[in-house]
């Protein structure tokens, strides 16, 4: 009875706003997907390794596919080492061209 009365501007708001009003399943989920794996087999887990498997879960969970990630995450190592032996290759030419500074009489 405490409870209610405590509650009650709460409980008419609830009602009021029904149609409004969603529930959420986060509880759920976080019981479902990360216990099923991460504490249901009892399991010593590093942090990096926690951090990976929760990611794997959600991602399944989520209908991603995984391979679909991995494509995508190689053609950003591409990207990056396209980049980096294009930098290099800048630097090599810089360096070929050999640009020495000049003292010009006028500009002193």
């Amino acid at each position: 009875m405490k409870y209610l009365l405590n509650n009650v501007e709460g409980i008419k708001n609830l009602y009021r706003n029904k149609k409004e009003l969603h529930g959420c399943s986060a509880e759920g989920h976080v019981s479902h997907i990360y216990s099923d794996r991460m504490s249901s087999r009892l399991m010593g887990w590093s942090r990096e390794n926690i951090n990976n498997m929760s990611r794997l879960r959600t991602t399944k969970e989520n209908n991603v596919s995984i391979k679909e990630i991995l494509t995508n995450s190689k053609k950003v190592i591409e990207l990056k080492e396209i980049q980096k032996i294009r930098n290099q290759a800048n630097a090599k030419i810089k360096e070929s061209i050999n640009l020495k500074p000049v003292n010009v009489p006028i500009m002193n």
